[in-house]
């Protein structure tokens, strides 16, 4: 049974990135315990993944992101989504470090707590709907849509490409940290 929809998960996600958590290992704790249900687990790491792919760039990204979760994430009963409210932070260049490391720190404090969670990133899993892109147009007649799909720790390799990442040094190793805890299971193939 799932305890929480998506927009309660999308708001336990965002408050990861207030500037000042005071309560950011009971929040981790709780993020740990929903991740026990699989489809939780799967909402959690979707959300962070994408902030952690798209909203790491510069401020309009991140707002973007952030307005994007909040759209994504909300029943469809609203008709209209409300502007998501912007981080403010007295340093601008600092908040995409600040997002990156959030994202990563959550990503390893749950990975390192729950088992079943590196099977997340090492299985193919579908892209959520945020994520997809458009189908083409071409043919004739309405063929069915194949379910878009990608694989986790893909994305993951893929921040080590970032420039923006690589200068920090405090990033890079949360970004390898959260490999080596994503790719324990595999050790246990080779034996």
């Amino acid at each position: 049974i799932q305890l929480l929809d998506k927009h309660a998960i999308a708001v336990l996600v965002r408050l990861l990135f207030f500037p000042q958590v005071l309560k950011k290992n009971i929040l981790s704790k709780v993020l740990v315990n929903l991740s026990e249900n699989a489809r939780t687990r799967t909402d959690i790491f979707n959300l962070l993944l994408g902030i952690l792919q798209d909203g790491t760039g510069d401020l309009s990204s991140i707002d973007r992101s952030f307005a994007q979760i909040s759209f994504r994430s909300k029943p469809s009963a609203q008709a209209t989504p409300k502007p998501a409210s912007k981080i403010t932070l007295p340093q601008p260049e600092v908040v995409p470090e600040l997002v990156a490391q959030r994202c990563l720190d959550a990503l390893s404090f749950v990975t390192g707590a729950n088992e079943a969670s590196s099977v997340f990133f090492l299985a193919e899993q579908e892209l959520p709907a945020g994520l997809r892109r458009a189908p083409s147009k071409k043919g004739k007649g309405k063929e069915k849509q194949a379910p878009q799909t990608y694989y986790p720790i893909v994305l993951l390799l893929a921040q080590l490409d970032r420039q923006s990442l690589l200068r920090t040094p405090s990033l890079m190793e949360a970004i390898v940290g959260l490999l080596a805890l994503v790719t324990r299971p595999l050790a246990s193939l080779k034996d």
